[in-house]
């Protein structure tokens, strides 16, 4: 379909750029041949794609189809499927459609990812700005310069007259709160005909490459239930649901609950949509989604040095936090002690150590094993925030141990990650200069067999030229003998 259309149509297309970027993993394997796979991962990546989104009993007609239009031999439907074709055609692009039903495409329209006519292109652009401005007047709301008293207001008392933002930002703020419960209702009501992995560009290259790891439970089911309950249980429509959740409550309770309208936050969420407008802005963000692939990837096989990671960290909690409540937790104060005049709560008892100067007592901010936890995770993160300090020489020794700690060790697995980084980045980036390699090389053997054939098409024609030329002269030569010239 084309993008000048204004309503979506009945036909979903997958995207050039995701089946482009599906086969080049496929003939990843052969970089000396890019462009060109065999015939069979051709015909098994649309099988793949039929079962999964399309027609189960069009598969036969929709391959005899491709192998005509790739002008493969078709004697009893059969052919070599070792044959290695080129990929990057219409005719294989044009295969991987399905029909949508008026639900999904209204479902589709909704959606950001999808951008392939103008009202669906629209609404995602409104969509987004409303995300925007919905945020940005939420922030500049809770600026003092900004924020008015509330007109006739009078109390004097905590929490009352509380500023609040000026009527034309509430107006804003229902405008897009209408627009967000408007499309979530609309969403709500067709998600459940709707086969949203289509919008998938993850599921889709697993369909297509049949990574079976990666399809799993993205494998489509029927069932209307199934589809809205996996929708509902999302974090997108959880996001969604919260964006006008605490507005709707406001004006039911009908008072000023601002503690609920703290949960607008939630609004932020949204914004990481932004990157649906992939099609729209720059063809699936060009090579953004190779690098996100990337960055998925190292994080899968780094996982084991990540583990290890956390499991370092888990360990020194423990350990530092034990040590340093051990050497500075001071002395239990109990209740009635002068001591308790320098401690604020003075109800009951607590634990106390000498302040800096050695004079004053202070209340020990490592007062158990678990508010020791925060002090051990900032040493040995190297941060030190300065808010819990040992001041003895015990728990200075264990806090120069717990930073060399944090240097050494935990150093070491977050090594492997970035060396798994880079890794898997040299891979790519010659995998992908190999292939530039071997197209500029068949694109200059293309040319030089065009430039060959052209000149023995040249040698024809004047071949063809000289013979003509020979009878033309013979037979001005046999009208000379006989007209008497």
């Amino acid at each position: 379909p084309g993008t000048s259309a204004i309503f979506l149509p009945r036909e979903f297309q997958v995207p050039k750029s995701i089946i482009q970027r599906a086969f080049r993993q496929l003939d990843q394997e052969s970089p000396d041949t890019a462009g060109e796979v065999q015939a069979g991962m051709i015909f098994g990546a649309l099988h793949r794609f039929l079962e999964a989104f399309g027609d189960h009993g069009a598969g036969d007609l929709c391959n005899h189809k491709v192998w005509l239009d790739l002008g493969l031999e078709d004697e009893d439907i059969g052919f070599d499927t070792e044959t290695r074709v080129a990929w990057a055609c219409d005719e294989v692009y044009d295969s991987f459609r399905v029909q949508l039903s008026y639900m999904e495409r209204l479902y589709f329209t909704l959606d950001m990812a999808e951008n392939s006519a103008f009202l669906s292109k629209s609404l995602s652009v409104l969509s987004f700005l409303t995300v925007l401005l919905s945020i940005t007047f939420w922030v500049c709301g809770t600026i003092e310069s900004v924020r008015v008293v509330p007109e006739g207001c009078t109390g004097i008392g905590v929490d009352q007259c509380v500023p609040a933002a000026p009527d034309w930002m509430a107006k804003i703020e229902t405008f897009c709160v209408w627009v967000f419960t408007a499309e979530i209702v609309g969403r709500l009501l067709s998600v459940g005909h709707a086969r949203r992995e289509l919008l998938s560009q993850r599921v889709l290259i697993a369909v297509i490459t049949g990574s079976d790891a990666e399809i799993g439970f993205h494998i489509l089911s029927k069932s209307y239930c199934f589809r809205l309950v996996r929708f509902l249980l999302s974090f997108e429509a959880l996001f969604d649901i919260l964006s006008v959740v605490p507005y709707w409550v406001e004006m039911w309770i009908s008072t000023d609950a601002s503690e609920i309208s703290a949960f607008r936050v939630l609004y932020l969420a949204r914004v990481t949509r932004i990157f649906k407008l992939g099609r729209a802005l720059n063809a699936d963000l060009g090579q953004f989604n190779e690098v996100h692939d990337l960055f998925r990837k190292v994080l899968i096989q780094a996982s084991p040095a990540i583990l290890m990671t956390v499991l370092l960290i888990l360990i020194a909690l423990f350990f530092f936090g034990t040590f340093i409540w051990f050497c500075e937790k001071g002395e239990w104060v109990p209740y009635g002690d002068d001591r308790l005049q320098y401690n604020i709560d003075q109800s009951e008892g607590c634990w106390m150590r000498l302040a800096r100067d050695e004079l004053t007592w202070e209340r020990s901010p490592f007062d158990s094993i678990p508010s020791a936890f925060w002090w051990t995770f900032v040493t040995i993160s190297t941060v030190g925030y300065g808010d819990q300090v040992p001041y003895t020489t015990e728990g200075k020794l264990v806090a120069s141990i717990a930073m060399l700690y944090g240097t050494v060790i935990l150093g070491l697995p977050l090594f492997v990650v970035g060396a798994t980084f880079g890794q898997e980045y040299d891979r790519l980036m010659k995998a992908s200069k190999r292939r530039q390699e071997t197209t500029k090389l068949q694109q200059q053997q293309q040319r030089d067999s065009d430039s060959n054939s052209k000149s023995e098409q040249h040698e024809g024609i004047v071949k063809v030229f000289r013979n003509e030329f020979a009878h033309f002269v013979k037979a001005l030569q046999e009208a000379e003998t006989s007209l008497g010239f």
